[in-house]
C-alpha cells in the first residue's frame, strides 16, 4: 500500500468531521451575533413607548 492507513481511516471515518462541525458552529455563532446586535441596534434607535 502506497497510502498510509491512518489518512485512509480519517477520510472514511464515520460521523461528521470535527473540522466541519467546528466550521458550522462558528458560522452559526457569527449569524446569531450579527442578528442579536442588529436587533439591539434597531431597538435602541426605535424605542417602543
Amino acid at each position: 500500500m502506497t497510502q498510509s492507513p491512518t489518512s485512509n481511516m480519517v477520510e472514511v471515518s464515520p460521523g461528521p468531521n470535527i473540522y466541519t462541525v467546528l466550521m458550522i458552529i462558528s458560522i452559526f455563532a457569527l449569524v446569531v451575533t450579527i442578528c442579536f446586535s442588529g436587533y439591539r441596534l434597531m431597538s435602541e434607535t426605535n424605542p417602543k413607548g
